[in-house]
């Protein structure tokens, strides 16, 4: 697979077909990602993230601004995720997007 270099959303595109169905895994929550600084986390959060199942994939990890605040949804809702990127990094795919709303039937 050739993708590029940095978060962008073609690779994103590339990673998860248009079909792929993100299913919202809210059992976690919204969990807080801190700022490293020297090996050591500080109180500082850079991010928020989420968890989905997305289908014929498995788990995928979304990272979120860190002042996002999550929707009301049921668990396993499948929802569309507002402006994804991806960067693939060590054979891992990595995703961030703006937020996410309630995907139309």
């Amino acid at each position: 697979m050739k993708v590029q270099t940095g978060y962008n959303k073609s690779t994103f595109e590339l990673c998860f077909p248009a079909a792929s169905a993100f299913h919202a895994l809210l059992g976690g929550g919204l969990q807080d990602i801190h700022e490293y600084k020297e090996n050591q986390r500080t109180e500082n959060i850079v991010a928020k993230a989420l968890d989905f199942y997305v289908e014929g994939m498995g788990v995928q990890r979304v990272k979120f601004p860190a002042d996002y605040q999550l929707l009301k949804i049921p668990d396993m809702a499948i929802v569309k995720l507002i402006n994804p990127t991806a960067v693939v990094y060590r054979g891992n795919v990595y995703v961030k997007a703006d937020g996410i709303e309630l995907a139309k039937n």
